[in-house]
């Protein structure tokens, strides 16, 4: 059985294959381009106690 965890940095490149395709072929998100691997790690998810 597959354990969950909090995300962290380290999870920001296979996140961000995850998010890349709403951004790319859907209205879902409110992003023009997908980000950078730098601009994904800032986002407020990392930063959550």
């Amino acid at each position: 059985m597959a354990k969950l965890r909090p995300a962290t940095v380290g999870d920001t490149a296979h996140l961000l294959e995850i998010y890349a395709p709403y951004v790319e072929n859907t209205a879902i998100t409110f992003e023009d381009e997908v980000p950078t691997v730098s601009e994904f790690e800032a986002v407020s998810i990392f930063r959550c106690p």
